[in-house]
């Protein structure tokens, strides 16, 4: 039994309009038909969902860069959809593509600071408790 369905059926439509709407005020760096979405039953800390760059031999197999992972237990608890919503954008901001890197690969994941996510947290409609 498989620890991961696919999501992108769901998740895609969403990414996609997050990414139209937020490019500019956000800086999102990588367009949603790079990421592949999935769903797992795994828990993993307390997370509501985590992105990972796809490399190895698993880069041989798509064109995508990156996975987000959504947590069920945790994400299918959020009672609202701007909730929901939060936490794709949260893991779209993670995926990143750096113009500065000389090398082959510029896909990169971009670690939690205040200068890369602080944009998030001025919508009152999203919790903070969410960012992690």
């Amino acid at each position: 039994m498989s620890k991961f369905t696919k999501a992108d059926d769901e998740f895609q439509p969403v990414a996609k309009e997050l990414f139209q709407k937020h490019t500019k005020d956000l800086g999102l760096a990588v367009d949603p038909s790079k990421i592949i979405f999935l769903r797992t039953d795994k828990k993993k800390k307390n997370a509501f969902a985590y992105c990972s760059l796809i490399n190895e031999e698993y880069a041989l197999l798509t064109d995508k860069k990156f996975f987000i992972v959504i947590v069920n237990k945790n994400y299918d608890k959020l009672e609202t959809p701007e909730e929901k919503q939060y936490v794709v954008l949260h893991e779209m901001m993670h995926c990143y593509f750096d113009l500065d890197n000389d090398d082959e690969d510029k896909f990169a994941i971009r670690k939690h600071n205040i200068e890369n996510f602080q944009e998030l947290t001025k919508d009152p409609n999203w919790k903070l408790s969410l960012v992690k």
